[in-house]
C-alpha cells in the first residue's frame, strides 16, 4: 500500500542509497545516456549511448543496467519497437546471470511485454497514443522537494524552496518563461503531504499554515488571509483540491488522537467545513479530487491490504466503488471533461497508468491501461485543467551502498585479503544486527524505493536476502530475539499511529506486540527507537522520545517482557549509545559528550566539542569499561574505572578520521578481545578522489597500522563492525561523491484516451 510513500520520503535519511562508481569513461557515457533519455527525451540517442556502455564497461553491473535501459527506451518508442525491447531484456537475462536484481527486473518487464502481445480487447491492452509526451521539468530548485505543482495554465511552478539557513522552507512561485521566482510565504512546515494548491484560475494559492489551519494568498504575492483554523490541538488540516468554479476548497482533517480522517469542503471565501466522508485512518487514504462539476470527489480506501477507488457525493449519498481489483488502485484524478478517471495501478504487475470511462459517478466498461511502467517510485500529484499530469520520481542515485567483509588475523588485525561484498545483492542496510550464533545479519532497508522499510536477513551466501514484509509497520531498527527464530523491532503501526516494540517470526512473518505505548504524537513523540541487545547485561535497551530534546531509557528482559524505565528526561535529541553491561549510556547534549550512570543517575561530561563539530564513531569496549570516539581529527578513549582520557590517534593536517557524521553508525570498532580499535582515515578534502583507508591502533597506544583500502567501487567507508569471532571486519561501502537526495518532476501530456460517445 502507498499511503505512506510520502511519509517514507520524509524519513528517507534512515536508508540512503548512492550513485554508481565505475570506470570513468563508461560511467560518463551512462550519465549522458540518462540525460538523453530523461531530460532531452531523445530515445534514439540514449539507446546509442547505452549500447556503447555495454561494449566498453568493465563492470558487469553497469553493462547490465545499460542493457536494461536499452529495453526500456525501446518500450517508450511504441508498439513497433516492442519486439526490440523484448530482445534487449532477453540479453540481460542471458548475458548477465550474476546481476540478480537487474535480471529480476528484466524478467518482469519481459513477462509483461509477452503478456501484452497476447492480450486483446480494451480491458488490458495498452492504448498509448502516438502524441503522448513524457518530459522532465528541468529546474534545479525543485530537485530538493517532492512538493512542486504547475499552475493551471502551465506557465508557473509552485514549489517548496529548501535552503540550509533558517527559515529553511518557504513557498515560492516561478515564472517558467523567465526563470524568475519569488517567495509567497516564508517559514512553513515541510512535511509528508502537499501543503498547497492553486485555484483553477491561477490567481490564488491555498496552503496549510502553522496554526492548524488553511490560509489563502494571491499567487502574485501579498498578505495571506486565514481561511479556517482548527480549535483542536489534536487535528491537522491539509488542502487537497479546489473546485473548478473557484468556489470551494477540498481538504482532509486528521484527528491523531482518534485516528480518524475526514474529507471536508470549505467556502473559498471563508466559513465552516462541511464533511463529505469520514473514516478510520487505517482505511481512508489522504487523497481526493473534485469532479469537474464539483458534485463528487474521488479517492481511495485500503481495506485489509487492498486499495480500491471510490466516489462520494459532496452533498451526501451512497459511495460508488470504481474498478475493484485485487491489485492496488491509487491516486484517482478526473479528466478535465469528467469523462474519465485516471489512476495508478499495479493490477498488471507493473506500475501503470490506467483510465476508466465515467458517466457521472458511475464507471462505464472496463479500465484501459494508457501508460506502462511509470516506475515504482513515481507518484502523481496533480492533473491540470489543460490535461497535464504532474508526477515526481524519488531518486537517490544509481548504485546503493553495500556491506563489505574483510578477513583479518585475530591476534594482530592484519588483513588477509581485500574488502569483498558480503552478499551478491546490495544490502542498503540500516543498523545491521548479528544473530545470536553469528551466522546471519538482520537489518531494515528500503532498497532504494519510496516505501516503508522492510526487514531483511542474510547469511552472505544466498543469491538474495530473505525479505520479511512488515506491512503497515514503520521499522526504526531491528534486533534479534535470543531464540534466533524471531526478530524484534521498535516501530509504528500505521496509519493509526500505535507505537510499540514488536516481534516478527522468521518462519511465518507473523507480527505480535511485546510492549505497546500510546499513539504517535507530533514529531514522533512517544516513539520507541534504538533497540539494542546488551550481551553483558543479558537484557534489551531502548529509548522513548518524550519531547523535542528529551529521551527516556528502558530495559526489557530476554523474553521481551518486564519493561522497566531506567532513566527519564535525558536531555538529548541525538542517537544514544548504551554500554554492553547496561550500566552506562553515552549521549550528546548540545556540544557536550555526556556519560550517564544508570546505577546512580549521575552524569559526567567527557568532552566538549567546538561549535559545528559532531560526535562521530562512538563505540564501547566489549567489557563496557571504556568508550571511544573521534571528532574528525583525534581518536580518544575514556576509561570509566580511573576516569582517564587518552588520545590514541591524531590525524595529519591533510587527513581526517572519517565517518559520515551520522550519530547512529559505529565508525570505530573494538576487537572482540578489547585490545585493538579499527578506524577509518581519509584525506581531509571533500573533493578528494582518494579511497578511504582502514587502520588499527592498540588500545595501549603505539604506532597505528594501515591494513587495507576501501573497495574501488565504494571508496568511502562507514559503519565499521568487528565480528565476534575476531576473524572478520565488516564495513559499509559508499560511493566517492554522495549526491543529495533529489526528486525528478515530470509532465505527461496527450495521454487521455479518445472516447466516441453514442449519439
Amino acid at each position: 500500500m502507498k499511503r505512506f510513500l510520502i511519509f517514507a520520503v520524509a524519513l528517507v535519511f534512515l536508508s540512503l542509497s548512492f550513485a554508481n562508481t565505475a570506470p570513468q569513461s563508461a560511467h560518463d557515457l551512462f550519465q549522458k545516456a540518462l540525460a538523453a533519455e530523461r531530460a532531452e527525451g531523445n530515445l534514439e540517442k540514449a539507446i546509442a549511448l547505452y549500447q556503447r556502455v555495454v561494449k566498453e564497461a568493465k563492470d558487469d553491473s553497469l553493462a547490465a543496467k545499460s542493457q536494461l535501459q536499452i529495453g526500456m527506451c525501446y518500450e517508450k518508442l511504441g508498439q513497433e519497437k516492442l519486439k526490440m525491447a523484448q530482445e534487449a531484456f532477453q540479453k540481460v537475462i542471458e548475458n548477465y546471470p550474476d546481476q540478480h536484481e537487474i535480471v529480476k527486473d528484466a524478467r518482469k518487464r519481459l513477462a509483461i511485454l509477452v503478456s501484452v502481445s497476447k492480450e486483446s480487447g480494451r480491458t488490458t491492452e495498452a492504448v498509448e497514443s502516438a502524441g503522448m509526451t513524457f518530459k522532465r521539468i528541468d529546474i534545479d530548485e525543485i530537485e530538493r522537494t517532492h512538493q512542486a505543482v504547475l499552475s493551471p495554465d502551465g506557465t508557473k511552478m509552485l514549489y517548496i524552496h529548501v535552503q540550509e539557513k533558517k527559515p529553511q522552507y518557504s513557498i515560492r512561485v516561478m515564472d517558467l518563461a523567465t526563470g524568475k521566482s519569488k517567495t509567497l510565504v516564508e517559514g512553513i512546515d515541510f512535511g509528508m503531504f502537499i501543503i498547497f494548491r492553486w485555484s483553477p484560475d491561477g490567481k490564488k494559492v491555498v496552503y496549510r499554515n502553522q496554526e492548524r489551519g488553511l490560509s489563502v494568498i494571491d499567487s502574485d504575492g501579498g498578505t495571506p488571509e486565514v481561511l479556517w483554523s482548527s480549535p483542536d490541538q489534536d487535528t491537522a488540516i491539509y488542502p487537497e483540491d479546489w473546485s473548478f468554479d473557484n468556489r470551494h476548497i477540498l481538504a482532509f482533517i486528521i484527528n491523531q488522537a482518534e485516528a480518524t480522517l475526514r474529507f471536508v469542503t470549505l467556502p473559498a471565501k471563508g466559513g465552516e467545513p462541511h464533511t463529505v466522508i469520514s473514516g478510520e485512518l487505517k482505511e481512508l487514504e489522504e487523497f481526493a479530487r473534485f469532479s469537474p462539476d464539483g458534485k463528487y470527489i474521488a479517492g481511495f480506501k485500503t481495506i485489509e491490504g487492498n486499495s480500491d477507488i471510490f466516489i462520494w457525493p459532496v452533498e451526501g449519498g451512497e459511495e460508488v466503488q470504481v474498478a475493484s481489483h485485487p491489485g492496488e488502485d491509487l491516486f484517482p484524478f478526473w479528466s478535465p471533461d469528467g469523462k474519465y478517471i485516471v489512476f495508478l495501478s499495479d493490477r498488471a504487475k507493473s506500475e501503470d497508468l490506467w483510465a476508466i470511462s465515467m458517466d457521472g459517478p458511475h464507471p462505464v466498461g472496463a479500465p484501459e491501461r494508457i501508460k506502462r511502467n511509470l516506475g515504482k517510485n513515481t507518484i502523481p500529484v496533480d492533473l491540470t485543467p489543460g490535461g497535464k499530469l504532474i508526477m515526481y520520481v524519488y531518486s537517490s542515485g544509481e548504485t546503493p551502498h553495500d556491506l563489505f567483509v574483510l578477513p583479518v588475523e585475530p591476534a594482530t588485525g592484519q588483513a588477509l585479503g581485500q574488502f569483498q561484498p558480503f552478499a551478491k545483492y546490495p544490502t542498503q542496510h540500516f543498523l545491521l544486527r548479528w544473530s545470536p550464533d553469528g551466522t546471519r545479519i538482520a537489518y531494515a532497508s528500503r532498497k532504494g524505493n519510496i516505501q516503508l522499510p522492510n526487514i531483511f536477513v542474510s547469511s552472505g551466501n544466498e543469491k538474495e536476502d530473505l525479505e520479511i514484509p512488515v506491512g503497515n509497520y514503520y521499522v526504526f531498527n531491528v534486533e534479534w530475539a535470543r531464540d534466533g527464530k524471531h526478530l524484534i523491532f521498535p516501530g509504528i503501526l500505521q496509519p493509526d499511529g500505535h507505537l510499540g516494540i514488536f516481534r516478527v517470526s522468521l518462519e511465518d512473518h507473523k507480527i505480535e506486540p511485546l510492549h505497546l505505548g500510546e499513539r504517535q504524537g507530533s514529531s514522533f513523540s512517544g516513539a520507541f527507537i534504538n533497540l539494542w541487545w546488551l550481551p553483558r547485561a543479558g537484557r534489551y535497551f531502548f529509548e522513548k522520545l518524550v519531547g523535542a530534546n528529551e529521551r527516556e531509557f528502558y530495559n526489557m528482559d530476554r523474553e521481551g517482557k518486564n519493561v522497566q524505565r531506567v532513566a527519564d528526561k535525558v536531555p538529548t535529541n541525538f542517537w544514544t549509545w548504551p554500554s554492553p553491561d547496561g550500566r552506562h549510556v553515552a549521549y550528546r547534549n548540545g556540544q557536550n559528550l555526556e556519560l550517564l550512570s544508570l546505577l546512580d543517575k549521575s552524569t559526567a561530561t567527557l568532552t566538549q566539542f567546538p561549535e559545528g563539530v559532531q560526535v562521530v564513531g562512538l563505540a564501547w569496549s566489549p567489557d563496557g569499561q571504556s568508550v571511544a570516539w573521534n571528532d574528525g581529527k583525534k581518536l580518544k578513549v575514556y576509561s570509566i574505572g580511573d576516569g582517564a582520557l587518552r588520545t590514541l590517534v591524531e590525524a595529519d593536517e591533510n587527513q581526517k578520521i572519517s565517518g559520515m557524521g551520522w550519530s547512529w553508525t559505529p565508525n570505530l570498532a573494538w576487537s572482540p578481545d578489547g585490545r585493538k580499535i579499527a578506524y577509518v582515515l581519509q584525506e581531509a578534502s571533500d573533493e578528494s578522489d582518494a579511497r578511504a583507508e582502514l587502520w588499527i591502533i592498540s588500545v595501549t597506544g603505539g604506532t597505528p597500522k594501515k591494513i587495507v583500502e576501501a573497495p574501488s567501487s565504494h571508496p568511502l567507508i562507514d559503519s565499521v563492525i568487528w565480528h565476534s569471532n575476531g576473524e572478520l571486519i565488516f564495513a559499509t561501502g559508499l560511493p566517492g561523491k554522495i549526491p543529495s537526495i533529489r526528486y525528478e518532476h515530470w509532465v505527461l501530456e496527450n495521454f487521455l484516451p479518445k472516447r466516441k460517445d453514442k449519439k
